[in-house]
């Protein structure tokens, strides 16, 4: 601003010089002052246009130097700090010269390496400023020190010694719990191994065991199927036995006749009456297959005589009763308790077999006369399905190898007075 201000003072004094002749000559109307005022004022033509192209460049040159004036203030902040380490470089030339001119004054044929070193020790040696800042750094230090004794002496604080003494004993006992963690694996790994190896031997003695199973299984499965073979001879000699009664027949009732017209409600009352069965059956689980038929021959029973009436024909009525002996006594339970009895005899089935026969035997049932070994007759396709079986040694074509069911018949007396019977069918097998 300052340049401006002197440019601007130059250029007025100028230009006021210029006003001043051209006035002083105006009165002189000669030629020549006309052509000197001519050129004069060409003169202050290009003046003003070269002043105001300089104002233009200054305006331009104040704007910028305004923008830079920040820059500005931070180069004359990095000056200022260049200037002082400057200063301190300088304070410490003058006492290395200081110091070289008193040696040279002392000795004056001093060596080039000798200066070298004093001038290197003199760099070395820190300045005053420094100096002050390590002793207020050292004060800082001494205070934070004495302000972590304190801490460390405080009632009910452990020390620093103290500290380190039971880090001391900690590192001694974890290297003690390193050594016993180290001992442990070892142990494990070893365990761990003799646990494969049993494990192993395990697997192997299970497939073994496993392919003796399956061998056994084979051979049940053979021992069975000639075990089957030999008890149904077995049970053909037992049944065949002389003098031994079969199981399954009932031989009571065969001559008698209790059935008639008169005591219909009697008669329905003994079918009803199941208090024997019901008896055994008591303590049988409700899931067992034994009981299932048995409630269904119960249901079966019940149906039938809630459909009597007083006017109903007697051998309708024994009909239906027999019908349901049939479908749910013999052809389900009865043929289920002679082929388990066949398997295997067991008391349990035997027990329920003499239950039913008593039951059976309550009413008026009896089995035909019939047995093992006799041969076919032709009435026999009367009440029983024959089957053909394999001929055997020593047997006879036709001849009754196995009685699978018999056939149980009632007696009754029909309104006209004649002797009647209704029967059930039976099964039976002989040799073709």
């Amino acid at each position: 601003m300052s340049l401006w201000k002197n440019l601007k003072y130059v250029l007025s004094d100028e230009m006021n010089g210029l006003l001043h002749l051209l006035s002083k000559n105006y009165n002189k109307r000669s030629l020549t002052n006309e052509k000197d005022l001519h050129e004069a004022l060409e003169q202050l033509d290009r003046i003003l246009d070269s002043q105001d192209a300089f104002l233009d460049h200054s305006n331009k040159a104040v704007n910028e130097v305004q923008e830079s004036r920040t820059d500005l203030a931070k180069v004359i902040t990095q000056c200022d700090a260049v200037a002082e380490r400057c200063e301190d470089l300088a304070g410490q030339c003058d006492a290395v010269l200081k110091q070289v001119d008193a040696i040279a004054s002392k000795e004056p044929e001093i060596t080039a390496g000798e200066i070298e070193r004093i001038v290197s020790e003199a760099v070395a040696k820190p300045s005053e400023r420094t100096m002050q800042q390590y002793q207020i750094l050292s004060a800082r230090l001494k205070e934070i020190y004495q302000l972590i004794d304190a801490q460390n002496h405080k009632d009910g604080q452990p020390d620093v010694n103290e500290l380190l003494t039971r880090i001391d004993v900690l590192e001694q006992e974890n290297a003690s719990y390193k050594s016993r963690l180290t001992q442990i694996e070892e142990e494990f790994e070893q365990a761990k191994s003799s646990y494969l190896e049993v494990s192993n031997q395990y697997k192997e003695e299970k497939r073994k065991t496993f392919d003796l199973s399956k061998r056994l299984v084979q051979a049940d499965d053979k021992i069975k199927l000639l075990s089957g073979r030999i008890k149904d001879q077995a049970l053909e000699d037992m049944l065949t036995v002389k003098g031994e009664r079969d199981p399954f027949t009932i031989d009571s009732n065969r001559d008698r006749y209790l059935i008639t017209v008169n005591n219909l409600s009697k008669t329905v009352a003994k079918f009803s009456n199941m208090a024997g069965l019901n008896s055994f059956f008591e303590s049988v689980p409700d899931n067992d297959p034994y009981k299932k038929m048995y409630a269904g021959f119960v249901r079966g029973i019940r149906n039938a005589a809630a459909k009597v009436s007083s006017r109903d024909d007697i051998g309708n009525v024994l009909n239906s009763f027999v019908a349901v002996v049939q479908n749910d006594l013999v052809n389900k339970l009865i043929v289920a308790v002679y082929r388990g009895m066949k398997n295997k005899k067991s008391d349990y089935e035997e027990q329920m077999l003499a239950a039913i026969n008593q039951y059976l035997e309550s009413v008026g049932f009896y089995s035909r006369n019939i047995q093992v070994g006799e041969l076919l007759k032709k009435e026999d396709y009367d009440d029983m399905e024959v089957i053909k079986g394999e001929r055997s040694e020593g047997k006879q074509r036709g001849e009754i190898t196995e009685i699978e069911l018999y056939p149980y018949y009632i007696n009754y007396v029909d309104k006209g007075g004649r002797q009647r019977s209704v029967h059930t069918h039976g099964m039976m097998t002989v040799c073709a």
